[in-house]
């Protein structure tokens, strides 16, 4: 089974970078990336595996590294150039400077069949409503559902405390 995985080296560590790849064995292509194709020292074979699992969508389809690249590119976030003491030592790479939060996010949905331009790796964190909040959207609820069409105006104005939530909610 091929496996999607992050990684990083305490060199990508320190500018922020982590690599993204697929591999069936997943130890043993860091380990050939790092003796030759590293985008930092070749002669340090020190990496940390931040994720991995399979890379297998919820419809039984395989998918590779270059999917979850290609979504990367449609949200703005390119993969680094590697330069060192401003020359470029690696033009075209994997690493890009993400949080692995945002990339196991990003993974998850892919992988539940939402369509790539749905998926939001910049405000993906879930929190549920306060009870106030909650029967705030359930009045204007039932203030809509119970007005006509064509009588008054349907529109309703939450007169709010400060720190309510308003765009939240």
């Amino acid at each position: 089974m091929r496996k999607i995985y992050v990684y990083s080296t305490p060199e990508s560590a320190e500018q922020g970078l982590i690599k993204i790849g697929d591999a069936h064995d997943v130890r043993k292509r860091i380990e050939e990336q790092l003796n030759t194709a590293s985008a930092f020292d070749s002669k340090s074979l020190e990496y940390t595996l931040l994720h991995s699992e399979d890379a297998l969508r919820n419809d039984g389809v395989e998918f590779r590294d270059h999917d979850i690249h290609a979504i990367l590119k449609s949200k703005g976030h390119l993969p680094i150039k590697i330069t060192k003491d401003g020359d470029v030592k690696k033009n075209k790479t994997e690493w890009y400077r993400l949080d692995v939060e945002k990339v196991v996010h990003l993974i998850a949905c892919y992988k539940a069949g939402d369509k790539p331009e749905n998926i939001d790796i910049d405000r993906f964190q879930m929190f549920p409503m306060r009870p106030e909040q909650s029967a705030a959207v359930e009045q204007t609820q039932t203030h809509f559902l119970t007005k006509k069409p064509g009588g008054d105006t349907m529109e309703m104005l939450w007169n709010a405390k400060m720190r309510f939530g308003k765009t939240f909610t």
